[in-house]
């Protein structure tokens, strides 16, 4: 019988497989697309990596490897470690592109949140250490990887995992303040402001256009100073309408107003009762709302030529005496605001002539007693520069 070239050839082949043939090869195939998960699962203790192979086994793992292996060894050009070259020099497989090459095998059966740590830069795995990654780009830069304080480290390497990489700021550890809510405390002379203070609204944004503005008008007719002190804690009720307590809303800036125009007696004792019931106002604010900024307001002046007409039918007598002692509550506030050293908002000076009468350009002609458009605009203006000053607003 005559043996060809190409018997021959295919004889050789299968004997110097079976000489370079490594079992362990047949547990680990290095061309595999799943090696890289296989290199990082833990082994578990009951493989027996050295277990004999049987030739239909050799002879599978003989195809696997193909003829391009065998062109390598007999062009005498190492194209990959051998199986000889393995056994020989105790090396293995080359890693797949995401492990790290200080990690180590375990015998436990979950990663060690170690290992996950070192792996994190370079690879995405699932619950069960599975690499879930894309492709390595090696241009790519490392992410780092946020951690929890005061956590365990199993705790820290799930959070890891499951939390986004980049993270653009701790609003809970510094929050970014863009709303301020502003109540005004007072008679009628902050009543007839307008329940929604618009006028106020437009100032405000336009002196601190990157905020926006909740507004408060707790102002209610023929009231004085002490209904104001009950109007902090307790539920009032004004033209119909329901006025929850005015701490329960926890302004940011409470502007109180003097009550100067719903006021006692000309006494030196009544002018004291005043300054007594601004004093605990504000107590009460520091108790039930600790962090509520307060500014402390005088409303416009009055005119003893004009005071109340179309409204209250008095006397010039009457008219001079009520002009004159609710110029001293205004005066006795602004006193009480310089030297307890709280912020002002001062309308009453700059709202006087030379003869120490309001002007008529802030008083509603209709009434001779609130403010007018302009009166009101004044108000406000010193509210907003007295916030300005004192950097209520930051």
């Amino acid at each position: 019988m005559r043996i060809t070239a190409r018997q021959i050839v295919f004889c050789l082949f299968i004997i110097l497989s079976l000489i370079f043939a490594n079992p362990a090869l047949a547990k680990t195939n290095v061309y595999s697309p799943d090696y890289k998960v296989q290199q990082i699962q833990p082994k578990k203790e009951s493989e027996e990596t050295n277990k004999p192979l049987s030739f239909p086994q050799k002879l599978s793992i003989i195809l696997r490897m193909g003829w391009e292996k065998l062109a390598g060894i007999f062009a005498g050009k190492d194209t990959g470690k051998t199986a000889e070259n393995l056994q020989t020099t105790g090396q293995k497989p080359d890693p797949p592109p995401y492990t790290s090459d200080n990690s180590t095998e375990t015998n436990s059966s979950v990663i060690k949140a170690e290992q996950i740590k070192d792996l994190l830069t370079k690879l995405d795995l699932d619950s069960e250490g599975r690499s879930i990654t894309r492709e390595a780009n090696p241009d790519s830069i490392p992410v780092k990887t946020p951690v929890i304080k005061n956590s365990p480290p199993e705790a820290t390497a799930a959070a890891a995992v499951s939390q986004p990489k980049e993270r653009y700021g701790e609003i809970e550890d510094n929050p970014v303040k863009t709303t301020y809510s502003i109540a005004i405390l007072g008679d009628s002379m902050v009543d007839t402001l307008g329940s929604d203070l618009e006028v106020f609204r437009v100032m405000l944004k336009s002196g601190f256009p990157k905020y926006s503005f909740a507004l408060l008008n707790y102002g209610q007719g023929s009231t004085d100073l002490e209904k104001g002190l009950e109007r902090l804690t307790k539920t009032t009720k004004y033209l119909d309408k329901n006025f929850p307590p005015l701490l329960s809303f926890q302004p940011d800036i409470l502007v109180v107003e003097s009550f100067a125009y719903n006021h006692w007696s000309g006494e030196l004792s009544d002018i004291n009762r005043q300054w007594i019931t601004i004093a605990k106002i504000i107590d009460v604010i520091k108790e039930k709302s600790p962090k509520t900024e307060i500014i402390l307001a005088a409303t416009i002046g009055p005119d003893s030529e004009t005071y109340a007409d179309g409204k209250l039918n008095l006397t010039k007598a009457q008219k001079e005496e009520a002009s004159l002692v609710t110029r001293a509550y205004l005066q006795n506030l602004i006193n009480f605001a310089n030297s307890q050293k709280y912020p002002l908002a001062d309308a009453f000076t700059p709202s006087l002539d030379n003869k120490g009468n309001g002007k008529s350009d802030y008083i509603n002609q209709s009434d001779h007693l609130h403010p007018s458009s302009k009166g009101a605009e004044l108000f406000f203006e010193k509210i907003l520069e007295a916030i300005k000053v004192n950097e209520l607003i930051k």
